[in-house]
């Protein structure tokens, strides 16, 4: 999947830095392999967040659900 065939316009980070990722509430640690998923609208508003480990990471249809909600 690519952002054009989703119908995505606006900019994806997809590895943020350790800053931007703290400023949200949550933990950055790229060496245990924690990971974030932040989705904030136009408004910037944050629409959806979520921490997750390698192993249990948030499913795309997730992301792409949270996303369709708010384009």
């Amino acid at each position: 999947m690519t952002k054009s065939s989703l119908g995505i316009t606006f900019t994806l980070i997809p590895m943020p830095s350790r800053k931007f990722v703290e400023d949200f509430g949550l933990k950055y640690d790229f060496f245990r392999r924690v990971f974030a998923t932040i989705i904030i609208d136009k408004k910037g508003i944050i629409r959806f967040k979520s921490q997750d480990k390698m192993d249990s990471l948030t499913s795309t249809a997730t992301i792409i659900k949270e996303l369709q909600g708010i384009q």
